[in-house]
């Protein structure tokens, strides 16, 4: 079958504990999301159809997966099996999960997302946060308690233009770390400093690497370059790349 994407055959995405894999890949059917656990050779496909965006739970017991409109809960060995969180999933793609497996995904609101919380232990999500566009959700490290949220104001210039720190507890605060066009965003592994992809604007295709400290502060940046077409690839899907391979 063909690729998922040019240069893409499949997306692989490790437990946190090493002990299975979720694979997206193409077969006869269309798009399949599967558990493969490499030491027993098992192979178990947990959800179907497209688009799918995937993250496990801290403890490896689940998958959250964005199927279409919907975002599902499944446990890896079928025991538990599907609880659907939300059917009106639309306006970003990875969903994101903290340590302690409070799970953000977005729902519409008006012109633009509402940001929701969902812990294992409540009834049903809670919003924590509204933008006025799509967003992209990650996880910003350090004490596990934030999520990134990549805010698109303009669809058709395909660059977000804030990136807001959110408390995926309902009562916090959401605060804007920096006010930017870029690509991509990616905190580093302690949660103290941010990198942005951002546009060289050189009429080449250029882009640079700026650095920001989690207050939004600038750093460093790169010289710019060109980016290769897997580079490209990863930067349209960064929220979910990053969590992989």
């Amino acid at each position: 079958p063909p690729a998922i994407a040019p240069g893409v055959p499949n997306f692989a995405l490790w437990s946190p504990d090493g002990s299975c894999i979720a694979v997206a890949l193409l077969t006869a059917d269309g798009l399949d999301l599967q558990v493969v656990e490499p030491s027993g050779g098992l192979v178990r496909t947990v959800a179907a159809g497209g688009p799918l965006f995937s993250a496990w739970t801290a403890d490896s017991e689940r998958l959250v997966v964005h199927a279409g409109g919907d975002l599902l809960l499944l446990d890896r060995n079928g025991a538990g099996g599907r609880r659907v969180l939300s059917d009106e999933a639309a306006g970003f793609r990875a969903p994101a999960v903290t340590p302690k497996g409070t799970i953000g995904f977005a729902t519409p609101a008006g012109s633009g997302v509402r940001v929701m919380s969902f812990s294992i232990e409540n009834v049903k999500p809670v919003a924590v946060a509204e933008f006025p566009g799509g967003v992209a959700l990650s996880l910003r490290p350090g004490d596990g308690g934030e999520y990134s949220v990549a805010v698109m104001h303009d669809p058709d210039a395909g660059l977000f233009a804030e990136l807001w720190a959110v408390p995926a507890d309902a009562g916090g605060r959401a605060r804007r770390v920096v006010r930017s066009q870029f690509a991509a965003a990616f905190w580093s592994p302690l949660g103290d400093r941010v990198a942005l992809v951002v546009p060289g604007y050189t009429g080449d295709g250029r882009y640079a690497v700026h650095i920001h400290d989690a207050g939004g502060a600038f750093l460093a940046a790169t010289e710019p370059f060109v980016p290769s077409d897997e580079f490209r690839m990863m930067l349209a899907f960064f929220d979910q790349y990053a969590q992989s391979h």
